[in-house]
């Protein structure tokens, strides 16, 4: 699928917001030299290289063990810090110990299915970050919206690991040219987007300083409004009451699928172009809770009382739920 892209001779602001301040500007433009004429082709790499994009193992590891079953390389402690700060460290093992779902997409087929591709990185202050998105605001759907990048599996893609890269690609021109800077990690039970599109979430790990990437990056005019960063442990810190340094929680209680009570979360403060909600939100609680080990953010339960587990959702979906008149989203309660 060929998308056109924002030249990168016009010079674009992104930042990456923190807690507290935002990436130096040196840091922030476009390269005037990654022009979207030079991006690898995704269609050679999908059907002449599998190398590069072969099956998903069952567990990380094992995939780290069998060079050429996935793109990248494993993760061998590349955060590892130098005056005993592991946490960051600590965090990605733990990702990368995390099991992932054998996943075969072409019987999938004809079902609703896509990735996304959930990037982190190494902050400057030694944090782990994850790369986001703000949605077009001229997209029919979900425009202006914060996301990760992904989209549908395509009949060209082998496994959701190939469908998550090339949508980054895609969407904002992530380099595939040199599988050295990426560290598989994971690829986490799949979600389910209010749409009821089965959704894969592919962690990997950018190995290099961010700067470096940024400076590659090329957004898809049609679809991206901005890249930015957040700090990947900030929504577990997250407050119900707006305080300085934070991001602020909300949540409302849907009846959903088969009239079964799903919770939606929303992030937000005045260092992210647009809220973190919905389904993106619950994918990096997710992956936050793993990384750190966290069961319950200190804003509360992250689930409603009753609500049925990922897997019931999916498997609703799968035996055709879901899309009836009263699987429409009802609120229930607002906090």
């Amino acid at each position: 699928m060929h998308r056109r892209h924002a030249s990168a001779a016009t010079s674009h602001m992104h930042w990456c917001a923190t807690a507290s301040k935002k990436w130096p500007p040196s840091a922030c433009h476009w390269a005037p030299k990654f022009q979207a004429s030079s991006r690898p082709a995704l269609a050679s790499f999908s059907k002449s290289s599998s190398k590069l994009f072969g099956g998903i193992m069952s567990f990380a590891d094992q995939a780290g063990q069998d060079e050429g079953r996935y793109f990248g390389t494993s993760y061998t402690g590349q955060y590892r810090g130098e005056d005993g700060g592991d946490v960051a460290h600590e965090a990605v093992l733990r990702l990368a110990q995390t099991g992932s779902p054998e996943v075969d997409v072409k019987a999938m087929s004809a079902r609703r299915v896509a990735a996304v591709l959930v990037l982190l990185h190494l902050s400057s202050d030694g944090t782990l970050a994850v790369l986001l998105t703000q949605r077009s605001k001229h997209l029919k759907s979900h425009p202006g919206d914060t996301a990760l990048p992904g989209g549908r599996v395509e009949p060209s893609d082998q496994t959701v690991i190939s469908t998550a890269l090339r949508e980054a690609n895609e969407e904002i021109g992530l380099p595939l040219d040199d599988q050295s800077h990426y560290a598989y990690l994971a690829t986490l039970e799949p979600f389910v987007s209010r749409n009821l599109l089965i959704v894969y979430p592919v962690v990997y790990a950018y190995t290099q300083p961010i700067e470096v990437l940024m400076a590659k990056l090329v957004p898809s005019q049609d679809e991206v409004a901005q890249i930015f960063c957040l700090p990947l442990k900030s929504v577990l810190d997250a407050s119900n009451q707006a305080q300085p340094g934070k991001l602020t929680h909300s949540s409302k209680d849907f009846r959903w699928i088969e009239g079964n009570v799903y919770r939606w979360h929303s992030f937000e403060n005045n260092d992210i172009p647009s809220p973190l909600a919905g389904l993106t939100a619950d994918i990096i609680l997710a992956v936050a809770g793993i990384a750190y080990k966290v069961q319950e953010p200190l804003f509360g339960p992250i689930n409603a009382p009753g609500q049925a587990n990922l897997r019931d959702f999916v498997q609703w979906v799968l035996a055709g739920k879901g899309g009836e008149q009263n699987d429409e989203f009802s609120l229930i309660r607002s906090k």
